[in-house]
């Protein structure tokens, strides 16, 4: 009873007071949160398991951090840890020499290629010696992608920092189809990236669709390469758990509606077409229609 209650307090408190949420409850929590990112990044090391790494790249609203948990449930079974280096540097940015992610930082020595599960990553990232982890990547139609982030950034999205308090206010003062034509280039630059990359490599391309539309079929793909099959009563509990079931969409929730389609029940057919144009490309290489 406890923890609803303050979960509700809280989204109650982050939509009404968000600058003062996010200085007095979010800052110094997720100070707190990454200790393990930090040691690693620093080189210290924290798994002696030899399994190896799993590198999970997605985009924000393909149900990353839903991916996410079942990749760190399966992967602690195993004896692995979870990092996750896009989280602590958005929140908790090292100094230089320590980002995990720069050349010139900690790059070769924050990813290991046995023990780890990294994730969710957000766009490609040259992780060094890339053939000896397991890779996956699990997208989204980008045209649905950008119509769920105008709702997550105005309305939904944990106050993590400054920068996406400034974004709420931006994305508020925008209708929803000029919020995803003003964000048309930052998600193609995303996914132009990845067909160019990791869709030419032997990584796993899972989708939101297959992952909503035939749950076992996406997880039985996804437990076979990352080499997970010995935990089957872990695999079953995931399957048996899974629920894509929104009975209303509220804006104010993380699970606003999962049905595949979004963007042509809320935009207009102008911006659809502007979308079906630019990422003509990209849905052509995903394998998505116009």
């Amino acid at each position: 009873m406890l923890k609803p209650l303050t979960t509700y307090l809280e989204r109650r408190a982050q939509r009404h007071f968000p600058r003062a949420f996010y200085r007095l409850v979010q800052k110094p929590r997720y100070r707190r949160m990454f200790n393990a990112e930090r040691q690693l990044a620093q080189g210290v090391p924290l798994s002696e398991s030899q399994h190896p790494s799993i590198l999970f790249f997605t985009h924000p609203k393909c149900a990353s951090r839903y991916v996410r948990s079942i990749l760190v449930r399966l992967a602690e079974a195993e004896g692995m840890r979870a990092i996750d280096f896009d989280a602590y540097v958005a929140v908790d940015p090292p100094p230089r020499e320590f980002n995990p992610y720069k050349p010139d930082g900690s790059l070769a020595t924050a990813f290991q290629p046995r023990g780890y599960c990294y994730g969710a990553i957000g766009s490609y990232r040259p992780i060094p010696n890339m053939d000896q982890y397991r890779v996956v990547l699990n997208l989204r139609d980008p045209r649905d992608v950008l119509t769920s982030l105008y709702y997550s950034t105005a309305y939904s999205h944990a106050v993590i920092s400054p920068k996406l308090l400034r974004r709420r206010k931006e994305a508020q003062d925008l209708s929803v189809d000029e919020f995803v034509l003003s964000n048309i280039d930052e998600a193609l630059n995303v996914y132009t990236r990845y067909c160019d990359t990791l869709l030419k490599t032997d990584a796993l391309f899972l989708t939101y669709e297959e992952m909503v539309g035939d749950f076992e079929r996406w997880l039985t793909k996804l437990v076979t390469h990352i080499d997970m099959g010995r935990h089957q009563s872990l695999v079953q509990a995931i399957m048996d758990e899974a629920n894509f079931d929104v009975k209303k969409e509220d804006k104010y929730s993380q699970r606003r509606q999962e049905t595949p389609g979004d963007h042509r029940r809320k935009l207009q057919p102008e911006t659809i077409e502007a979308l079906n144009q630019h990422f003509g490309a990209v849905l052509a290489a995903m394998e998505y229609p116009l």
